[in-house]
């Protein structure tokens, strides 16, 4: 099928697209949500479908914003329908370490090399959510070798994260152009909307390092730089490892059709894409759990997210700490804040006190919203915001800049402020590589509210 016929039979089973649109200058056109879109559009996995699930998560390295940023609206600016072919041999019994895709993008032939990443998440890692007002443990069926990551073949700078259950869904990046994927429900050729994504102009952010510090500091910052010290070599040299829990709120949780099975999906497509950001500093982001709030909030979500984090860090001293182990513990709030997108404590990484951050993620753009994820981890870890003198050696920009731009790294300054903090003895935790089990701190235990294995009911201890 030609460009042309792609884009037209687009047009005819999209018609809900045009719908949701509405005019921008010079001829974009912004969609409403992409989670409505894709409803109408029927995109996700076929029930029963024998097409291969590819999300190709592709990863655009973004600059993101301070904690308080607004990351905008999203705009999709054009689509195509493609169908992505897999040259894999079929029938292998064993796991497949490499993949190999065909894809047609803009009439262009390209080939995605892909290898497996098993590490990104704690084997039957626990799932929490509650039923008739009751705590209980799912078991949602998560498979941990899905996610991929690779890069375009013969395009410099390219690199792919991919998702390979549930259908192809996900992003891309080539040529400092991102690209988003979808399949689609109603095709039966295992077709699939590829569609450019493109946003409003950039957002600054007017928040200082002093109004970062939210609650809590481990250390002044009376520098624009880090203390000069000789760092010893294993700190460099060893990977760490941030076992990182992730609360989900209500409204999130509906806007992901209130199933718990895709709330799981879409946060470990997260993790895998936060990732591909955090090995700029040699560390790996470790799903160890989630908390789902099926049911409604458990706490007071305000639009002001540093009094949301407060209430947030207040539940998960009392309810989640004595529950399941964790380096930090990040929430997931759906809600549109009026200035910020994301708080964190500086510094709380490993501590008991404050190990905690939240996010917004009301929009449907998942680059964004990994990179501030790993904005506001980077800040948990010690790093404040960069300044002008901050340089990056790959990259155009600095992650921790305060604004938003779509290639970033951790800059020199992030990783000295990083080390610098692993050197005070802060991220000792950090240091210890995740199991191959859940991270459940005791077994069943009468009266602390949680429905276990072996317990018919558990109304905790009030």
């Amino acid at each position: 099928m030609s460009v042309a016929a792609s884009v037209t039979h687009s047009a005819s089973i999209l018609p809900s697209l045009r719908k949701n649109q509405v005019a921008l200058k010079e001829g974009k056109i912004k969609f409403q949500t992409w989670a409505q879109q894709k409803r109408d559009m029927r995109l996700g996995p076929v029930p029963g479908s024998s097409c291969f699930s590819l999300r190709i998560v592709l990863l655009l390295v973004i600059s993101l914003p301070s904690l308080y940023c607004d990351l905008g609206s999203v705009y999709y600016s054009s689509y195509e329908t493609v169908t992505p072919k897999s040259l894999t041999v079929e029938g292998r019994e064993d796991q497949v370490e490499k993949l190999s895709y065909v894809l047609f993008m803009q009439g262009q032939k390209q080939l995605i090399q892909l290898k497996v990443k098993r590490d990104y998440f704690v084997n039957n890692f626990p799932v929490f959510s509650y039923h008739d007002g009751i705590l209980g443990q799912e078991m949602p069926f998560i498979s941990h070798d899905c996610h991929y990551e690779g890069y375009i073949e013969g395009i410099p700078g390219s690199f792919v994260s991919v998702n390979t259950c549930s259908g192809l869904r996900g992003v891309l990046i080539k040529e400092e152009k991102s690209y988003g994927i979808e399949p689609m429900h109603s095709s039966k050729r295992c077709e699939h909307v590829l569609y450019t994504m493109a946003h409003e102009a950039p957002v600054s952010c007017s928040v200082t390092s002093n109004d970062s510090q939210v609650a809590f500091t481990s250390r002044q910052q009376e520098s624009s730089k880090p203390r000069s010290r000789q760092v010893p070599s294993y700190l460099w040299s060893h990977t760490k490892y941030v076992e990182m829990f992730v609360v989900v709120d209500n409204q999130r949780f509906q806007m992901w059709g209130s199933d718990v099975n895709e709330t799981v999906q879409r946060v470990m497509d997260i993790i895998a894409l936060a990732n591909s950001f955090t090995r700029g500093i040699n560390t790996e982001v470790v799903l160890a759990g989630m908390e789902i709030w099926t049911e409604g909030d458990l706490i007071e979500v305000p639009v002001d997210l540093r009094v949301a984090l407060r209430n947030f860090n207040s539940w998960r001293q009392e309810r989640l700490f004595h529950r399941v182990k964790h380096d930090v513990a990040h929430m997931i709030v759906g809600h549109h804040p009026k200035e910020d997108t994301g708080q964190a404590f500086l510094s709380g990484a490993c501590s008991s006190d404050f190990a905690a951050a939240i996010e917004s993620f009301h929009h449907e753009d998942v680059l964004l919203f990994a990179a501030l994820m790993v904005h506001e981890l980077g800040h948990n870890l010690g790093i404040p915001h960069d300044h002008s003198a901050c340089v990056c050696k790959d990259k155009p920009f600095g992650l921790m800049r305060e604004n938003i731009t779509k290639e970033s790294g951790f800059s020199d300054c992030s990783s000295d402020f990083f080390y610098q903090f692993l050197w005070e003895h802060k991220g000792a935790c950090l240091f210890n590589k995740p199991g191959h089990r859940g991270r459940l701190r005791r077994k069943a235990q009468c009266g602390n509210g949680l429905l276990e294995d072996t317990e018919q009911c558990d109304c905790g201890s009030d």
